[in-house]
Formats: structure tokens, C-alpha cells, sequence
């Protein structure tokens, strides 16, 4: 530090000394143009020449004197001062206002809480905090991983608003929401998703109204001339329909026509597609094959949904396909984020370890997920499979129980 300081004295010093000698030079000049200007009609040598040649030596005289000076700087200033200071070090993608993590990844992961039980709201024992399956891992992975989680509500449209990625997520508000399906088709366009936390436990279905028990759309139906809505917003998506296959007669959907209804702000989309359906705007939803078993209402239920639009199923409604995961390319993830951002590479490792321990196993207990969980060796048997996992042929239901069976052709 010594020799630094010493540098720059020296570099001051013999700045100064250079600056004055061409201040001084430049001095001399001008005195010696005045003398010239008033002499000019007894001296021969005074010629408009002569005056320009003394101003330009001045010119170069302060010019080189500056140049001196900033070599004088560079060869023995402050060098310190010109050491570039060290790449800053991100453990995460940063977020405007969010103190980034400093010995560890900080996340900041996103849920809506109409979504039970994956993502919900907990009672008035907890605060009403944000719970569910996706809260629930998302910070049990702080047993085997060294990482800090933040999670945050948000509305599902701010995380996917049915033909891109949400305008929180994509204004990176937060990292990641929880809790989506990795689909194929549209999403994988804006989109990259972390390994799944839950095996494919989301097949879709097609729901129709039921007229004196009778589905008003065959379960041998292609769909064609038909008008289908999706629950905006929500998987499954529509192009995903395509992709599909009739699971009673084996042939490809077709020839229909597809309706993403607009959702009001604050209005569950789920409703909004469902009173469609009722009020007979369309003919069938696409939709999760699960949606209406977890939307019947009963004691307990905090439900951000209308209770009495639900009622009716298997009366009312029912499903004619069930079990339909050909839309999917995996299951639930924990998180779902900006193509490019990076996300899945923090989790992945910490979501592969917590799978093999005991916390995960207790989690898909204390929701009702072991079914869907990937066992580990805590599993000591699994249970049979939901009816809605079920396709269509293997049913031994009737549209009374609200999951109709292929009929006979």
C-alpha cells in the first residue's frame, strides 16, 4: 500500500511539473504574438505565418504535457484502484427486492390454495398459512439438502394463463410455482420443469351432463362436431386433447371444437368451465379425471370453489374417459419455471434425496398421496388404484357412480 501511495505522489508530482512547463511555454507564446502584434510595421519577421506556426508549437507543447500526465498515472498511480473487483457469485437467479441467498440457493417458490391437496389453505390452527403436499416438500427438503425455501401465493394464472408462461413468473416475481403437471405440447415452449415429486397421478377425463342417467355424449364418441372447453389455465391443455386416443374404442379425438372460456379475475376456473357445462354452452370438459371427486364439498373443506355448482355428480354429470395420461410427460413437479432459469439443476439433487426418506413417505400419509408417491423403502405396501386412474374399459362402475364404463358398441 506503501508503494502505491508513493506512485501516486510521484504520478501527482510530475504531472504538475508538465502542466506548468506547458502552461509556461504557452505563456511565452501569447506574450511573444503581442510583441509581435504591436511591432508588426518594424519587424520583417511578424507575419500572419509566423503567428500561426508559434500557436500551433504551443498547441503540441500542452497536448504532449497531458499525455504526459496520464502516462505519469498509469506507470505510478494508485494501480489498486484499476484492479477490476471480483465477479459477483449468484447461488440462485436473483429477484428485484428478494435478498439473495449468501452461503446457500434461496428460493422463492409460488402456489395458489385452491388446489387441495396439493396447494390449499391450512386452519385457523396454522394461521391459515399456505399448506399442502408441494409446501410440505418443498421445505422437507431441508433435510438433506443445504437450501433455503420461501414460499408465496400467487393465482395460477400468474404461473400459466393458458397459452404462456404467467406475467408474475415471467416478470420474475418469484422462481417457481409448485405443483404443475409437466405436460406435453405448449408448455415445454416457455417452460422447463424440475423432476417429479409425484408419479403420474393426474390422468384427465372428459365430463359430460347426464340426461335421465344417460351421458348426453357417448363414451364411443370421437368428439366430432362436438364443443369441448378446458379449464383455462389448468392441465390438461387443449392441444394435449389431440394427443389423445378414445380408451374404449382405441381411435384418435377428432373434428371438435375446442373452448378456452375467459375467467373473470378472482374466479376459480374450474367453476367457470363447470357452469358451461351445466348451462349446456358446450358439451364436454377436459379435464382432470380427479376434479370433481376433489371438489365435493363436506365438513372441513376451506373451499375457494362453488360447493352447490359441484353437487350432482353422477346425476347430474359424470365422466365417459378416465385414466387418459397421454397427455403427460410426468407428474407433479415441485417446481415449474422460466425456460433458462436454472431451477431444475438447484432442486433436482435435493428432490431425489428426500424421496428415499422417511419425511416423504410421512407427507404422502398425511395427505392421502401414498398411491401416488414413489415408494421408497418406508412403503410397506401400496394401495389399489383410484377409479379415476382407471381407463374406461377396466371400469366396473356405472354413470351413477360418476365414472361411466365403456358401453357395449
Amino acid at each position: 500500500r506503501s508503494h502505491s501511495s508513493s506512485g501516486h505522489i510521484l504520478a501527482t508530482s510530475f504531472s504538475s511539473v508538465e502542466v506548468e512547463l506547458g502552461l509556461s511555454s504557452l505563456r511565452s507564446m501569447v506574450q511573444d504574438l503581442e510583441s509581435s502584434s504591436s511591432g508588426t510595421a518594424t519587424s520583417a519577421k511578424a507575419t500572419p505565418t509566423s503567428r500561426c506556426m508559434r500557436l500551433l508549437v504551443a498547441v503540441i507543447a500542452v497536448a504532449t504535457s497531458l499525455m504526459a500526465c496520464t502516462l505519469g498515472f498509469l506507470v505510478f498511480g494508485d494501480r489498486d484502484a484499476l484492479t477490476p473487483s471480483p465477479p459477483v457469485k449468484f447461488l440462485e437467479p436473483p429477484i428485484p427486492g428478494i435478498m439473495p441467498g449468501r452461503e446457500r440457493p434461496k428460493l422463492i417458490l409460488a402456489q395458489d390454495i385452491t388446489y387441495p391437496p396439493f396447494a390449499f389453505l391450512g386452519g385457523s390452527d396454522t394461521d391459515f398459512a399456505l399448506s399442502g403436499f408441494g409446501h410440505d416438500f418443498a421445505n422437507g427438503m431441508k433435510e438433506v439438502c443445504d437450501i433455503d425455501i420461501v414460499t408465496v401465493q400467487t393465482s395460477w394464472d400468474n404461473c400459466w394463463d393458458g397459452e404462456r408462461a404467467g406475467r408474475a413468473l415471467a416478470a420474475g416475481e418469484f422462481h417457481a410455482c409448485m405443483t404443475f403437471t409437466h405436460l406435453r405440447g405448449g408448455r415445454n415452449r416457455f417452460l422447463e420443469f424440475s423432476d417429479p415429486i409425484l408419479d403420474v397421478n393426474k390422468p384427465a377425463g372428459i365430463l359430460t351432463r347426464l340426461v335421465d342417467g344417460v351421458p348426453v355424449v357417448s363414451s364411443l364418441s370421437d368428439l366430432a362436431g362436438k364443443k369441448v372447453a378446458e379449464v383455462t389455465g389448468w392441465a390438461p391443455t387443449p392441444d394435449t386433447l389431440a394427443l389423445s386416443t378414445n380408451k374404449c374404442t382405441g381411435k384418435p379425438f377428432h373434428g371438435y371444437e375446442m373452448i378456452s372460456p375467459t375467467v373473470p379475475q378472482g374466479a376459480n376456473a374450474n367453476d367457470v368451465s363447470m357452469r358451461m357445462l351445466l348451462e349446456g354452452e358446450v358439451d364436454a370438459l377436459w379435464i382432470y379425471a380427479d376434479q370433481a371427486h376433489l371438489y365435493q364439498c363436506g365438513d372441513g373443506v376451506a373451499a375457494d370453489w362453488n360447493c352447490s355448482l359441484w353437487e350432482g355428480f353422477g346425476t347430474k354429470y359424470a365422466y365417459i374417459q378416465t385414466g387418459m395420461v397421454s397427455y403427460t410427460v410426468g407428474g407433479t413437479t415441485l417446481t415449474m419455471s422460466k425456460k433458462g432459469s436454472g431451477i431444475p439443476a438447484i432442486v433436482n439433487p435435493c428432490i431425489q434425496k428426500f424421496k428415499e426418506t422417511k419425511s416423504y413417505f410421512e407427507i404422502c400419509q398425511k395427505h392421502d398421496l401414498v398411491g401416488s408417491c414413489f415408494p421408497n423403502s418406508h412403503f410397506s405396501s401400496l394401495p389399489k388404484p383410484n377409479i379415476w386412474e382407471i381407463q374406461a374399459p377396466q371400469l366396473n362402475t356405472t354413470c351413477a357412480d360418476g365414472y361411466c364404463s365403456c358401453p357395449d358398441a
